[in-house]
């Protein structure tokens, strides 16, 4: 997050993981901060800069970080509706969608071999729903340590199954007798469709932080 710094144009970038671990701070690209524990700071950590002057960051009585430059306090640039905190809910969510597309497939594959079918060919049938649910297991762990890409690897593939879903729905000839099973299902559906792509601004804001050599993939909270 940017934090800009009053009667001047320049501006600080913040990135932190969970509770204000791993916390960083950029300016024109350099690091200038790197705290690894909350901790330190409770009672304040200032820094001197050649160009800024003196940077102080500390945490409020509210536990929100406090920065000043020069004892003016910087603000926040258009901060988003959620928390940086809040990013690990991702990891949570794919989790989620993952346990339920599980349940989903143990459903089926129960059904199918009721009906006769041996377990290669049910394999076979749950083949494409299995790729989905491992797609969603990679995205909550690897979103949990920061990766980017598994975002986009989860919503997709919550995105395409939802296409899926919705032709099915629409073209399947039980759709006018179990309409509103039907709609519930896909309303829950859109839904989680409408959080992931809640998420997609904090995502590229993410993938446009400065890099350092250290860390190639800034993630605040994931």
């Amino acid at each position: 997050m940017n934090y800009l710094i009053p009667d001047s144009e320049s501006s600080l970038f913040v990135t932190h993981e969970s509770n204000y671990r791993n916390l960083k701070v950029y300016s024109s690209g350099e690091q200038l901060v790197h705290l690894s524990e909350a901790k330190l700071l409770q009672d304040g950590h200032t820094v001197q800069n050649e160009d800024l002057g003196e940077v102080d960051l500390r945490l409020s009585n509210k536990n929100v970080l406090e920065i000043r430059v020069n004892g003016l306090l910087c603000a926040p640039e258009n901060p988003i509706s959620i928390n940086e905190d809040n990013l690990m809910g991702l990891s949570t969510l794919f989790r989620i969608i993952a346990v339920i597309s599980s349940i989903g497939m143990a459903i089926q594959f129960y059904a199918l071999l009721r009906i006769g079918l041996n377990v290669a060919d049910i394999i076979l049938v749950l083949f494409f729903s299995i790729l989905c649910t491992i797609a969603y297991f990679l995205a909550a762990i690897f979103t949990k340590k920061g990766k980017v890409w598994a975002y986009f690897v989860g919503t997709g593939t919550f995105l395409l199954m939802t296409l899926i879903y919705t032709f099915n729905v629409l073209t399947s000839g039980l759709f006018e007798s179990l309409v509103i099973v039907y709609s519930v299902f896909l309303l829950l559906r859109l839904s989680v469709v409408g959080i992931l792509l809640y998420y997609l601004k904090s995502v590229i804001r993410i993938m446009n932080a400065p890099k350092n050599s250290e860390n190639q993939d800034i993630l605040d909270s994931f």
